[in-house]
């Protein structure tokens, strides 16, 4: 559900209407259409200070080790973007689920391994950098849901001395309407298509 563009995506508004690629929960299901009722945008910061050659893992979830960027109710998702500003040399992996790199190719051990020693040839594979998605050209962007499994940003600093890393999100919290063919019927729609993170793997 992590996606990298080239620029900055417009946020959803009220009147916007997306379609669920993949079942995301048991009341939220693979070709849902949903249209926007209310959107509400929220910006929240944080910095951490990584020792060199070590991690730190944002699980989105509500967790109590967790961001608590999942909402509460079963009406509302979150659209999030992301963007970084980093002092260090810093290369950040999605996950989902936790432990699950999404990024990887299909050949048998082609999957990241950031701890690998420096020319390992996976070590840096499906991982992005932080100037990719800078704060103030955001191009990073995830959804969550209720019930979702946790998604993860695995952070490394993969330099010689500690670094500093800020992530600033823009939380744009979506409630929303389900509607049915009958609403449809007679109407030409365009809407957003919301991949689970699963199928991401493409």
């Amino acid at each position: 559900m992590f996606r990298l563009f080239i620029s900055p995506p417009e946020l959803l508004r009220v009147g916007n209407i997306v379609k669920l690629v993949g079942d995301f929960t048991d009341v939220l299901k693979d070709g849902d259409i949903l249209e926007i009722t209310e959107a509400v945008e929220v910006s929240y910061r944080m910095g951490f200070v990584i020792p060199p050659n070590d991690r730190v893992l944002l699980k989105f979830d509500n967790s109590e080790e967790g961001l608590k960027l999942y909402p509460t109710s079963t009406d509302t998702f979150y659209e999030i973007l992301m963007g970084f500003k980093a002092d260090g040399v810093f290369t950040i992996y999605p996950q989902f689920p936790a432990g699950h790199y999404i990024w990887r190719l299909d050949e048998t051990g082609m999957y990241p391994d950031p701890d690998a020693e420096e020319g390992a040839p996976n070590k840096y594979l499906g991982g992005f950098k932080p100037e990719d998605s800078p704060i103030d050209k955001k191009v990073v962007r995830t959804y969550t849901f209720k019930d979702l499994e946790p998604l993860v940003l695995e952070i490394w600093n993969h330099g010689t001395d500690y670094g500093k890393l800020i992530v600033d999100f823009d939380i744009n919290k979506c409630k929303f309407k389900k509607l049915s063919q009958f609403d449809l019927q007679g109407y030409e729609v365009i809407y957003r298509e919301i991949l689970h993170p699963e199928l991401m793997e493409w």
